[in-house]
């Protein structure tokens, strides 16, 4: 089970935000922050684009720190339908077209995090705008944009790695980390801190519910490390996938600004192939065949329509005595559907079926060492179809 365990953690989910009519791709923003404190305005705002003609439509979710959603002030001038006070809408979107969306709440200041999903491929960023208002001014009095931080979108993937240079010369820096976790199940994420020269200084441990959100400082974090001048590198690791932003702030002559920071997901699947899950491949005359390692991205979408249950057959290729290794998430990617999980011979006679990884997930893994080199089947299949009702596979040979 080595091998199985090491796969589990390389495996970066959502590793393309793919494209397409069969599976949603979801687009991930681990802080959104909004609200006021004193004559500071946090806003974010979400730019999207789409440069190809078709009219997709678009769904988007906000989620507190507690994975409920969140009811935002929302203003589109582009998209006036958007205009309003809610925690989930969908509109259609114009090809060729742009639009800029505000987020906003007459609150005090607060985080969450938002989900973007859609049909086809967009153009998305987000910003955090922070602005002050002249209290002398009155009501009417201009706003002065004091620092704008703008991220893309972050992978959902079971490890990141970031810098942290808290370092102060002529300012002094701070590192603040926000995660979010899109999936069904809870999760404990793993946060270790290492020095200059790779030595691990401490590790902490955050629990973050399904759809939850957190953010802090490194220095709540690890309140055990001396912070100050400090240069390092964080790891996050976690069973379940999650999504990562980070910021640095530089404070000094009585301002602070902050910029986003690269966080890196672990991309070790990148020799993966990536397949996607194309109907009529529900019956084993029209199976999909592909070379190993792969990665196939799938829904329970079938060709008898969209409520329709699902069956997908895939062909692979193994050498005698090889191991056979499948790896099918859905619970892991926040996924509704309960798959069956099976490899056939080509005379189509069963050799191995799928068992759940733990008794509380529907992920799926498949071991099978084959004494014959030739061709076999995988057949993925649903009780009920739909296009929210995703999963990835991973398939391999050892």
């Amino acid at each position: 089970m080595t091998r199985l365990w090491k796969l589990r953690l390389l495996i970066c989910l959502l590793i393309s935000l793919a494209s397409g009519s069969l599976a949603l791709a979801d687009l991930y923003f681990p802080q959104t922050a909004v609200g006021s404190a004193g004559n500071l305005t946090i806003l974010t705002r979400f730019t999207i684009t789409r440069a190809a003609s078709g009219n997709p439509t678009v769904l988007i979710s906000f989620y507190d720190n507690d994975g409920h959603p969140w009811t935002l002030d929302v203003s589109c001038a582009e998209q006036p339908e958007l205009n309003g006070s809610w925690s989930s809408r969908s509109f259609v979107f114009e090809g060729r077209t742009a639009a800029t969306i505000m987020v906003s709440a007459n609150t005090g200041v607060a985080a969450g995090w938002t989900c973007i999903s859609t049909q086809t491929r967009l153009t998305v960023s987000s910003s955090y705008v922070a602005m002050e208002q002249d209290p002398s001014g009155g009501q009417g009095a201009p706003w002065k944009p004091l620092w704008e931080a703008g991220v893309l979108p972050s992978p959902s993937a079971n490890q990141f790695f970031f810098a942290a240079d808290n370092k102060t010369d002529r300012v002094v820096r701070s590192t603040g980390l926000a995660m979010s976790n899109p999936g069904s199940v809870d999760t404990q994420v793993t946060v270790k801190l290492y020095d200059a020269a790779g030595t691990t200084l401490s590790t902490k441990y955050v629990q973050l519910p399904s759809h939850g959100h957190t953010a802090l400082f490194l220095s709540q974090i690890f309140a055990d490390v001396n912070m100050d001048n400090f240069i390092g590198w964080v790891e996050l690791t976690s069973r379940v996938a999650i999504t990562a932003a980070a910021l640095q702030g530089s404070a000094g002559a009585g301002a602070t600004v902050y910029s986003a920071i690269p966080v890196t997901p672990n991309r070790q699947d990148a020799a993966y192939t990536m397949v996607y899950d194309t109907e009529e491949n529900d019956t084993f005359e029209h199976r999909q065949f592909f070379m190993l390692p792969a990665q196939i991205q799938g829904s329970a979408l079938s060709s008898a329509g969209a409520s329709a249950a699902d069956t997908d057959y895939y062909a692979i290729a193994a050498s005698s005595g090889q191991m056979i290794e499948v790896t099918v998430l859905t619970d892991a990617i926040g996924s509704q559907l309960e798959p069956v999980v099976e490899l056939f011979d080509m005379g189509m006679h069963l050799l191995a079926t799928a068992a759940p990884m733990s008794a509380e997930t529907d992920d799926k893994t498949l071991l099978y060492t084959v004494t014959n080199s030739a061709n076999y089947v995988v057949r993925i299949s649903s009780t009920s179809g739909g296009t929210h009702l995703a999963y990835r596979a991973y398939l391999t040979t050892e």
